[in-house]
């Protein structure tokens, strides 16, 4: 490991540390992560196979390139999004009993998990109640600039008001699932990444 790989190590850990993450979590959430960028590798395939998933029996095959076949391998997939999912639910409920009662934090403690598939990427991101507000902020000025254009698209303008409709309808949705929680996977860059 080299100095830079160590300093931005210790600066995750200690990222995570300080939204309320304990060591094992953080350690759990470490291998999650190596576990789900080699899977998103294998995804992609090199020389020698690919890995694919049968839609309809969800099962997982390395698909060989030289002789064509399928063979079945260990989903490794599934199992680390449930490590995630349930570090993640652990997390939020002891954020939530500890601010039960205290009235400066009853800001969001919400902490969701975004995966993200690309295999040059860190493969898990921990969005933070400030990366969560700012995304349902930048949802909300979409929703504004979405209405504003509808009331002003004149009849023979470039966006008509059908187009300035679809538009408004969509912002309202994505709106709806930024509170909900639901678009986690849209965020791009932030968060802490998990390395």
């Amino acid at each position: 490991m080299t100095k830079s790989e160590y300093e931005q190590r210790a600066r995750m850990e200690s990222n995570l540390a300080r939204e309320g993450f304990t060591a094992e979590e953080i350690a759990k959430l470490r291998r999650a992560s190596m576990t789900l960028h080699r899977w998103h590798e294998m995804e992609c395939g090199s020389d020698s196979g690919c890995v694919e998933r049968d839609e309809t029996t969800g099962k997982t095959y390395w698909l060989n390139s030289m002789n064509g076949r399928r063979n079945p391998i260990p989903d490794r997939e599934t199992p680390a999004r449930a490590r995630v999912a349930s570090i993640i639910a652990a997390r939020n409920e002891r954020a939530k009993v500890a601010t039960y009662n205290d009235r400066a934090a009853k800001r969001a403690t919400t902490c969701a998990a975004c995966i993200q598939t690309d295999q040059r990427r860190c493969a898990l991101l921990i969005l933070t109640p400030y990366d969560i507000a700012r995304h349902i902020k930048n949802r909300r000025d979409d929703l504004r600039r979405a209405l504003n254009r509808l009331a002003n698209a004149e009849p023979h303008s470039a966006i008509t008001p059908a187009a300035a409709q679809y538009e408004v309808t969509r912002a309202r949705k994505e709106l709806r699932d930024a509170r909900a929680l639901r678009d986690v996977d849209t965020y791009a860059s932030n968060g802490i990444a998990v390395y």
